[in-house]
């Protein structure tokens, strides 16, 4: 079902402070680059309650952006000091913060929103979380885990909305689309149809679906990658095989993919397989 979203760009900026916040819930977002801190610690957000993520790029792998994971009441004293302090994190260069509209964050439910991103992150491996060790996740009531469980879909949605989407596991379970297909086919680009792409032994298939290009389980890839194979595609493979999700085949110059797995682009998903830079649009 459709979602009302609420963008701001405070000051006219796409890449300069940007607030978000989602029709009928209490999260209320806010991006800023680091050389806004000045002026994002004068706004009334910046004395509230909130977990924040900072994030900077990766420059041995644009596709693995670096994050920290933290929290504060008031969330500025904190980002603060990762900017000036000997608590300082020389990589960031824009900041996120999730906070509630109605002031309604206890210190507990901020530890559990910090301790569940620090290990979903992990988890999911599309990204590298700065942070030493996993915080440990507090207990909590059965209402109160049920609302930030609400809390932190929502805060995914909205890290999504300002262009990270390192909250989304990239495995698929085609059994959970296959009602979602028939019902959107005519309003997606190709969606439902597969696609085969074929080089040296290796064969793979492949689905479009929401906007993700998937390769799917069974697919093979070639195990020798190029010289010129893209540091992202290296990673993506290295963590596949790691998590069990790419295995040995039948042919030694292959491996096998296990599960279905997406990824941002048609170039990135041919380049996995081919094992080094491919187009594809025409694969």
């Amino acid at each position: 079902s459709g979602k009302l979203l609420r963008l701001f760009l405070v000051e006219g900026d796409p890449d300069g402070i940007v607030t978000a916040e989602i029709q009928n819930m209490t999260i209320y977002a806010t991006s800023f680059p680091r050389t806004k801190i000045n002026v994002f610690k004068n706004r009334a957000v910046a004395k509230k309650a909130g977990t924040y993520i900072l994030i900077g790029d990766n420059i041995e792998n644009p596709l693995k952006p670096l994050v920290y994971v933290g929290e504060g009441a008031p969330v500025f004293e904190r980002i603060k000091r990762h900017n000036e302090s000997s608590m300082k994190k020389e990589f960031w260069d824009r900041a996120i913060v999730f906070s509630s509209k109605d002031d309604y964050l206890t210190k507990t439910q901020l530890q559990y929103l910090e301790a569940k991103l620090v290990k979903e992150i992990r988890k999911i491996q599309s990204t590298i979380t700065e942070n030493i060790q996993i915080p440990k996740e507090p207990i909590l009531s059965e209402v109160d885990r049920a609302e930030m469980e609400e809390f932190y879909q929502a805060l995914s949605l909205l890290l999504k909305t300002f262009g990270y989407d390192f909250l989304e596991e990239k495995s698929v379970n085609l059994d959970d689309t296959t009602n979602k297909e028939s019902e959107e086919s005519e309003k997606g680009f190709m969606e439902g149809v597969v696609f085969k792409f074929e080089i040296k032994d290796a064969v793979f298939y492949m689905k479009i679906i929401d906007n993700d290009y998937v390769v799917l389980e069974g697919s093979t890839i070639v195990k020798e990658g190029r010289q010129n194979i893209p540091p992202g595609v290296l990673e993506a493979r290295q963590t596949l095989i790691n998590k069990g999700y790419l295995v040995k085949d039948q042919n030694n110059k292959l491996y096998k993919l296990t599960e279905n797995y997406a990824f941002q682009s048609p170039s990135y998903a041919s380049g996995f397989v081919a094992g080094g830079n491919d187009n594809g649009w025409t694969s």
